[in-house]
């Protein structure tokens, strides 16, 4: 069966200290092993609405596509449908968010994985990042979708434009804000015992790739006390935003 791996899960979300309402969202297809969070942006209007109606329809959209899946289908194949359908998504986010002047320019960021046979297809649009911990070692698998990572400035302009205007967080790709998007899925296989963390940036904000990387291992198998300890941290050094986290293991 395509979906056959069993997948051990732990998800939550936090407001913070210092935001009104929580703009992060997430969800998961427990049965087909999809998993996707969401972080409605920070300065834009209705990043609430933005995030929950991303989760919302791709979730519609992939229960129905994973539906018609075979033991047979090659994961590239399916690579290439969930491409199409994180486009479609940002087509219906964008067409929304210009329907409603309160919802106009409102945009999210965006990651997900499905484990398929003995693959993981993942993506991200935005900040909010994808981790993979194997045999201890943490990997960062995505690269944040900004102005500083962009190739599109020369060095010298990028440096400067970031002291003076803080373009690191300046994001380059977003679910909604534009009619065009470039999404990237990229697979690779997996074997039990990876851990794999989404995450918004909340925490990756406040808690470096070195600390969450000594948190997984001193909590070794126990993903609820991992992903709550990860959120006492963020939250101990001002949880300026809102904090949420899937963690998800084959076993």
């Amino acid at each position: 069966m395509p979906f056959s791996a069993k997948i051990d899960i732990f998800a939550s979300t936090n407001k913070g200290l210092k935001r009104r309402k929580n703009e992060d969202a997430y969800g998961y297809l427990l049965r087909n092993n999809f998993f996707l969070l969401a972080d409605g942006m920070g300065g834009h209007r209705s990043g609430d609405i933005a995030s929950a109606e991303t989760i919302r329809y791709l979730l519609e959209k992939a229960r129905d596509l994973f539906s018609t899946y075979h033991a047979i289908d090659n994961p590239l194949n399916i690579s290439e449908n969930l491409k199409i359908l994180i486009e479609h998504t940002n087509h219906w986010i964008y067409h929304l968010g210009k329907s409603k002047n309160r919802l106009t320019g409102m945009g999210t960021t965006l990651c997900t994985i499905l484990f398929y046979h003995s693959h993981i297809l993942y993506s991200h649009v935005g900040d909010s990042r994808i981790y993979q911990v194997r045999n201890g070692k943490l990997k960062q698998l995505t690269t944040d979708h900004t102005l500083k990572n962009s190739n599109n400035e020369s060095d010298l302009l990028k440096n400067r434009r970031q002291q003076q205007y803080g373009y690191g967080k300046i994001l380059t790709q977003a679910i909604g804000t534009s009619i065009d998007l470039n999404p990237v899925i990229t697979t690779e296989p997996f074997f039990k015992k990876d851990l794999y963390l989404l995450c918004s940036d909340g925490l990756t904000d406040l808690i470096p790739n070195e600390e969450i990387e000594y948190v997984i291992k001193t909590k070794k198998e126990n993903l609820k006390e991992i992903s709550k300890t990860l959120e006492r941290i963020a939250l101990s050094r001002g949880g300026h935003d809102n904090i949420t986290m899937i963690l998800a293991r084959p076993t």
